[in-house]
C-alpha cells in the first residue's frame, strides 16, 4: 500500500510464487487492512475514513461493490462513524466479517451477494479479527 500527499492511492497485487506484480487496485481512501476470500475470488478493502467496506475481484482487479455502512439498517450510533477495520472470512462459507471500531460491532457480509448479512455487539474499539470454530468438548 502507498500513499502521498495528491497522489492516488494503490493497493499493489503481488504474486506470492515469485514476488512479480500483477497490478493494482484503487478507488478507495485509505485501505485499512486488506483481505482475501478463502477461494481467492474476492479482496475486501476496509476504508476507515470513508466509512467502507470496497470488494473487488480477485483476477480482474474491478470493483464489484462498496458498502457505505452510514446507509446500513444495523449499524449502531454513530453510524456515520462506523469505522471499518480488521477482516476475516468464513473458512466454509462465503462470508466475511469486518470489525466497526467506531461502533463496537462486527458485520457480516454475503461475498454472494455483497450485503450485510447481521450485526453483533462486541467489546469496546475492536480492530483485528480471526475466526474460530465452536467445539464443544
Amino acid at each position: 500500500i502507498s500513499a502521498q500527499p495528491d497522489l492516488e492511492v494503490v493497493a499493489t497485487v503481488v504474486n506470492g510464487a515469485d514476488a512479480k506484480i500483477l497490478g493494482t487496485i484503487s478507488g478507495f481512501g485509505q485501505p485499512y487492512r486488506i483481505g482475501v476470500s478463502r477461494t481467492g475470488r474476492v479482496v475486501l478493502v476496509s476504508d476507515p475514513p470513508s466509512n467502507r467496506i470496497w470488494i473487488y475481484d480477485t483476477g480482474s482487479r474491478k470493483e464489484l461493490a462498496q458498502i457505505d455502512l452510514a446507509n446500513e439498517k444495523g449499524v449502531g450510533s454513530p453510524a456515520a462513524q462506523a469505522g471499518p477495520e480488521g477482516i476475516t472470512f468464513d473458512p466454509i462459507t462465503e462470508y466475511a466479517y469486518v470489525t466497526l471500531h467506531g461502533t463496537n460491532q462486527v458485520v457480516a457480509i454475503d461475498l454472494r451477494t455483497r450485503k450485510t448479512m447481521g450485526f453483533g455487539s462486541v467489546g469496546a474499539g475492536p480492530d483485528g479479527i480471526a475466526y474460530s470454530p465452536l467445539v464443544r468438548r
